[in-house]
């Protein structure tokens, strides 16, 4: 009975991702909160450093925001949506851009030039490094 029901949710899963796909944003977001909410991914507070063992590390956060290293995030990411039997269907600039694009993150500007990636300073020493800045809010 375990394994029945443990396949409908797989199952259902994948159908309600489908239906979304249409939206790589809302992919992102899903897939986001899943891992989030599975702890299957590691953040720690933006003045802590990170163990350095840790596979899942994706980045720091604060009340307010996510500080996300992007080769990291996407990493897991894809590897959430192989899971489901599916493909996260743009690259990590592409998705970048439309976060952008809806306000979910913030970006840098510097006369006409936008970046979508940000300095931040992260961990004890507080490093300086670029870094996505996501906002906890547009995951709601």
């Amino acid at each position: 009975m375990a394994l029945a029901v443990e396949k409908f949710d797989k199952t259902a899963k994948k159908h309600a991702l489908n239906l979304n796909s249409h939206d790589p944003v809302m992919l992102f977001t899903e897939g986001f909160r899943e891992l989030i909410n599975l702890k299957a991914v590691t953040t720690v507070d933006i003045k802590e450093d990170p163990y350095s063992d840790d596979r899942h590390f994706i980045g720091w956060e604060d009340h307010e925001f996510y500080y996300l290293v992007l080769g990291n995030v996407m990493k897991e990411i894809n590897l959430y949506f192989q899971g489901q039997g599916l493909r996260f269907p743009i690259s990590k600039y592409m998705l970048l851009k439309m976060l952008a694009e809806r306000q979910m993150i913030e970006v840098e500007r510097n006369g006409n030039e936008t970046r979508n990636t940000v300095r931040a300073y992260v961990g004890k020493d507080q490093k300086h490094i670029r870094i996505v800045k996501l906002k906890k809010s547009a995951l709601l």
